[in-house]
């Protein structure tokens, strides 16, 4: 009898699903539409959001500002992955009420990974492509070439460079997404870690294209994996 109380707690602790009316082009991303704040959180492992087969390690809610979920993610488990830590490959699958995987995220291993003054070398460089839906590939975040903190590129479909994530050397309150354009780039969004209510908040101009926003959290994750938290809500870069 206790249990079944513990469950029916832990189930109305849960965030509602946003609201969604499915229209337009890029439907499976609607409810991106608008929004110019997400927040990935984390979930105990006991905690099923979507009924999916297979096997699943890190599951994660991506919810609006108001607490709404949008999306639930889980990381495929490769049973290697925990050996290799930082430099592992998974598959991240975004799902949405429906219980329909409308993004996937893939993450590739590489061997030597990393260090951001080798990246030119595909072996050694970190990327992750963003496919929505399944199957389409709208395009990939990859590790840029630099001296001595790695940087990142976030490009599209036909490899146009749409954004620019330098990652911070020392501790710091906040990694800055840069949109380039031919003469200049300007800060657009950021991602930064709210240690009060345990989350990684991405921000974004709220009339930003979908498909950007879906590779802006694309790059959220793999830099999650990249970086951890010191001293409150510092990201720390882990070579």
């Amino acid at each position: 009898m206790e249990v079944s109380k513990m469950d029916d707690n832990k189930q109305k602790e849960q965030p509602n699903w946003v609201d969604t009316h499915y229209s337009g082009e890029f439907l499976n991303l609607e409810p991106l539409t608008g929004v110019n704040e997400v927040w990935i959180k984390q979930q105990p492992a006991d905690v099923v959001e979507v009924r999916t087969e297979g096997t699943f390690s890190n599951q994660h809610l991506l919810l609006n500002k108001e607490g709404q979920k949008m999306f639930v993610a889980h990381e495929e488990v490769d049973s290697q992955a925990k050996v290799f830590n930082k430099a592992r490959g998974y598959v991240m699958h975004l799902y949405d009420r429906c219980e329909q995987e409308v993004i996937r995220l893939t993450r590739p291993y590489k061997f030597c990974t990393g260090f951001c003054w080798c990246a030119a070398i595909n072996h050694c460089s970190i990327h992750i492509d963003v496919e929505a839906p399944v199957g389409q590939l709208i395009g990939t975040v990859k590790q840029g070439v630099s001296c001595w903190s790695p940087e990142f590129d976030v490009v599209d479909a036909d490899e146009r460079k749409l954004f620019h994530i330098p990652i911070p050397i020392g501790p710091a309150a906040a990694i800055h997404i840069w949109k380039v354009n031919e003469h200049s780039a300007s800060s657009v969004g950021i991602i930064t870690r709210d240690m009060r209510d345990p989350k990684v908040v991405v921000t974004f101009p709220s009339d930003l294209n979908v498909k950007y926003k879906a590779l802006l959290l694309g790059a959220a994750f793999l830099i999650m994996n990249l970086v951890f938290v010191d001293e409150g809500s510092q990201w720390t870069y882990q070579q």
